[in-house]
């Protein structure tokens, strides 16, 4: 079973409140019905009737009698929660290219210190203060230092006053991952997210339209489109909705009809997880002397507590059911071979022919069907993606690429010609499909992976300015719930650093100071804890052992980890900086683990590692950068995968205290490591 589950947000006071539980069950059970008394004729009642049933808008007045004021003009700081809310429901999505581990308020609730907002008439008391800060987080995470700035200049915001459809496009900007240096107002535009006159100010009734385009326009239109995240996204499937599928015609129900047609609803409607669990195991029971046997399969093989194989099976007997009824409907058929393909997959671990099984029996539904149907449209889609699994690329490709109008299959073609190459060929695909929001997207992402060399050797290149000279480091990081705050003082000529800073351990009640130098030539570490009453300990890195696999991808330049690991580089222009993230795939550094020797262990999954470099147009030096690093061990000697050993770094990029910040170029004096650290040194164990 498939659903979109949608996050409400949170309660604030004013003409923003969410509605409540009864209300939306009233809405639920009385349709008919609007939610506001002043909007039945209005241009813009759809809209405003889906961002109030999507917990974005509501009204003000009581129950009943509440009123939208579509006409009435919407604050800065009303706005500041809208954004905030449209943020969650694209959390994952932004997350990644944020390089964030969690939604945004958890990236400085636990670090030493807070970033703080830069607007002086935003009272940190108000409702308002924290979707703005969110905001703010977000923007400088995406864009660098002062980025919300650019939106809304200076120390005053002035967050009661209207806000206007060029500060909305500013930061609706964020949804849009755009090359080059493009105005948010062009971004705007360019997707026709809205028009009109930029300094004029927003009606509520507006801002419902155009939250409605932005929340279709995020609807299946991943930010990297072409970019496999975590190594199985493709190929590429559409989301298939089966809440209201019977696959079958029941004006006049008999009893035992209606005795199938009750169960499938209490499982359709996912509501109550006991009624949910209990109308599953009545299905089980009496699923065979039940008609429709082509539904009871297809249901069953969604039942969670099934196995793989069962499923499978399922998937298989509801296709073979359907086909003895007789029905040929596109939409259950769609349905039907949806799920079987999802099965297939799911199984393939402990099934190996689960995918030939599905392509073999799916290709022979499929020529019941004449050549042009749809029914047979809706099956070559799935008949190709078993192709991609089963490493038929080229059949896939010339699959997908004869359907033409279908978003989904053109983006698999195009990734498969990509993986093989020929970018040429996915280029000229693109070019030769009819102008959508896809293929502005497939166009933007294929020109990204032309510039792929190029940006690498921007952001090596920004490295090399950055070490010709000293310069101080201001890093925060927190790795495994240890939390660390250290300056560093670098000396690139002399390969010398000194550092001064503070961790946090989860097991102890007191901040610890540490002191440490490093002598790059030998690989030498020295270190000196407070808590170790300030005996300096040596330790020399052990070449064979690496503490994580992000420590061994990240000693390497951008451009060997592009060639080893397959990384993926996009580039962005935002003020006065160029940024460029880097994302490593985890199926490549799954495999380039097997290779390594770890602290850890084995490697039992791994997320992928983001980068982001923020780097001075002017001066070519880079003067931020943030990583995402998530990690999954095995126990040693374990055959499991039972994951015992987590690694995670990460490192937060807040303006108030800086992050793999740099600065001071050039005005810290040649280093070297004190003779008494040198000699007092013991070994570390």
């Amino acid at each position: 079973m498939q659903n979109k589950n949608k996050w409400l947000g949170l309660l604030l006071t004013g003409s923003l409140l969410l509605p409540s539980a009864a209300m939306a069950a009233e809405k639920e059970e009385t349709k008919e019905e609007l939610p506001f008394t002043d909007i039945k004729n209005h241009w813009a009642k759809d809209a405003i009737i889906k961002a109030y049933e999507d917990g974005l808008l509501s009204g003000s007045g009581k129950e009943g009698s509440m009123k939208f004021n579509p006409d009435k003009t919407m604050s800065r700081a009303e706005f500041f929660v809208l954004f905030d809310r449209l943020v969650s429901y694209e959390a994952h999505e932004i997350r990644n290219f944020a390089a964030s581990p969690g939604y945004f308020e958890e990236d400085y609730t636990e670090r030493f210190d807070e970033p703080y907002l830069p607007y002086t008439d935003v009272d940190r008391l108000t409702w308002m203060y924290e979707p703005i800060l969110d905001t703010h987080v977000l923007f400088e995470r995406l864009y660098g230092p002062g980025a919300l700035q650019q939106v809304f200049p200076g120390k005053i915001m002035k967050p009661n006053e209207p806000i206007t459809r060029e500060e909305v496009a500013g930061l609706l900007q964020a949804f849009a991952v755009t090359r080059g240096q493009k105005s948010a107002w062009d971004i705007s535009q360019n997707w026709k997210w809205f028009g009109g006159e930029p300094k004029a100010k927003l009606k509520r009734a507006e801002i419902a339209v155009i939250l409605e385009r932005i929340q279709n326009f995020l609807e299946d239109r991943p930010m990297f489109t072409l970019f496999d995240f975590e190594g199985y996204d493709f190929p590429v499937t559409p989301f298939v909705d089966d809440s209201k599928v019977t696959f079958g015609d029941y004006e006049k129900p008999t009893e035992k009809e209606q005795e199938y047609l009750d169960l499938i609803k209490r499982i359709q409607d996912e509501g109550d997880d006991y009624d949910y669990y209990e109308a599953y195991d009545e299905l089980q029971k009496v699923g065979p002397t039940l008609p429709n046997q082509a539904g009871v399969h297809y249901f069953m093989s969604w039942y969670d507590e099934i196995s793989y194989a069962e499923a499978l099976e399922h998937s298989s007997l509801a296709l073979r059911k359907y086909t003895e009824s007789g029905r040929d409907k596109t939409d259950e058929i769609t349905i039907l071979i949806n799920g079987y393909y999802q099965n297939a997959v799911y199984a393939q671990d402990v099934i190996p022919d689960s995918i030939k099984q599905a392509h073999y029996e799916i290709s022979e539904f499929a020529q019941k069907f004449a050549a042009d149907s749809e029914q047979r449209k809706a099956l070559d889609y799935y008949i190709a993606c078993l192709k991609a699994e089963m490493g038929q690329t080229d059949e896939a490709i010339k699959l997908f690429s004869s359907m033409q109008d279908n978003d989904e299959a053109l983006t698999n073609a195009t990734y498969y010609l990509i993986q093989k190459g020929n970018i040429d060929g996915a280029k000229k695909l693109v070019e030769g499909a009819k102008e959508s929001t896809m293929t502005k997207l497939l166009a933007n992402e294929l020109a990204v992976m032309e510039e792929q060399k190029a940006l690498a050797e921007e952001v090596d290149k920004a490295w090399e300015n950055l070490k010709k000279e000293s310069y101080i480091m201001d890093n925060n990081q927190n790795t495994n719930d240890v939390m660390i705050k250290v300056r560093y003082e670098v000396d690139p000529k002399n390969q010398v650093s000194h550092a001064n800073g503070i961790v946090q351990r989860p097991s102890s009640l007191v901040l610890d100071k540490f002191e440490v130098y490093r002598d790059d030539k030998t690989d030498t570490r020295f270190s000196s804890y407070a808590t170790m009453d300030h005996v300096w300990h040596k330790e020399k890195q052990d070449s064979k052992t690496v503490t994580a696999v992000a420590d061994w991808a990240m000693k390497k330049t951008t451009k060997e980890r592009q060639e080893l690991l397959k990384s993926y580089l996009v580039k962005q222009s935002f003020g006065k900086y160029d940024i460029i993230t880097e994302v490593i795939p985890a199926e490549n550094l799954s495999k380039a683990s097997e290779d390594l020797t770890l602290e850890g262990g084995k490697i039992s999954s791994i997320d992928p590692i983001i980068n982001k470099y923020y780097i001075d147009r002017e001066s070519g030096k880079l003067i931020r950068d943030v990583w995402l690093v998530n990690e999954y061990y095995k126990e040693l000697d374990s055959s499991d995968d039972e994951e015992l050993y987590y690694y995670s770094s990460y490192a937060p990029s807040y303006s108030a205290f800086g992050s793999s910040d740099y600065s001071g170029f050039g005005k810290v004096p040649a280093l070297s490591i004190p003779e008494s650290v040198t000699k007092e040194a013991v070994e570390a164990e």
